[in-house]
């Protein structure tokens, strides 16, 4: 719908098999380690910390187990890697260099109790798999990849990984999805318009996609959180509408003929939306 194609549809299940063997590796190479602790334990810590208004961290206390009372503990248990002993530092396409402390990491776990994987230990696993080379994500997963980092550095894996950690788009009110946008009548072509506009630095204020690829650069993306202004997105759609042939605009609200098409334009004076024009 938005001209966007992708090469691969990806099932992160279907790689459930690597991600125990790797998970495994950890163990063996004394990077990961089985953790007994029971949710009651970790629930009790967890109170404790807000009583104490301290962020609850693993105390590690699973961490020195000998292997005679791992293998001879017929609990349940998950697996948590070793936090870094180093800094973990990165480059950030947007933000710029990056780096978090040791602390600033505690050993989380990558596979839990049923030995399916954790949200971090699946990505960093699959980017892996995939030969991933640059990850384009919201600025609230930029803490989970210091993690992903750690898991990609414990397995030994060397391919330089880019990241770019785009800003949130905030709104007075609930900002519309994209799905409820188009059953208003906003056009592909508007949408994406503006949502490459907003905290970014553009040539032109009204393009389509195909313009886009021509001078598009992630790095010139602002840092600081975008607002989302309804009226500025009517303001474009109702560009986009008059850019559109009439024909095809008589198609969009429900007609074949050029002349209905045209028709149709005179009324972007009052409507900004395929739904006003209908009206």
């Amino acid at each position: 719908l938005f001209g966007i194609t992708y090469d691969q549809v990806l099932y992160q299940s279907e790689n459930l098999k690597f991600h125990r063997q790797l998970g495994s590796k950890l163990l063996m190479d004394g990077n990961a380690f089985s953790c007994f602790c029971t949710p009651e334990t970790v629930e009790k810590k967890r109170a404790q910390s807000k009583e104490d208004k301290k962020v609850y961290r693993y105390d590690g206390r699973c961490k020195n187990l000998s292997d005679d009372e791992v293998i001879g503990n017929e609990n349940p248990f998950l697996i948590r890697i070793k936090k870094p002993s180093e800094a973990i530092k990165f480059t950030d396409l947007i933000k710029g260099d990056m780096k978090f402390e040791p602390n600033d990491i505690d050993d989380f776990v990558i596979l839990k109790v049923d030995k399916t994987p954790t949200y971090n230990f699946a990505c960093a696993i699959d980017d892996m798999l995939s030969n991933i080379s640059v990850i384009i994500r919201a600025d609230n997963n930029l803490t989970n990849t210091p993690k992903q980092e750690l898991i990609r550095k414990h397995l030994g894996y060397t391919d330089k990984v880019e990241y770019a950690h785009l800003p949130i788009i905030s709104n007075d009110d609930d900002t519309p999805s994209v799905k409820w946008l188009l059953e208003e009548g906003f056009l592909p072509s508007a949408i994406i318009n503006y949502l490459i506009l907003i905290g970014n630095k553009t040539p032109t204020e009204i393009f389509t996609l195909k313009d886009a690829k021509e001078w598009f650069d992630i790095k010139n993306i602002s840092k600081a959180p975008s607002q989302f202004k309804m009226e500025k997105l009517r303001a474009l759609n109702r560009e986009h509408i008059k850019l559109l042939d009439p024909l095809e605009l008589s198609k969009f609200i429900g007609y074949s003929s050029r002349d209905i098409g045209a028709l149709a334009k005179v009324y972007l004076e009052e409507a900004s939306t395929i739904n006003e024009i209908k009206v």
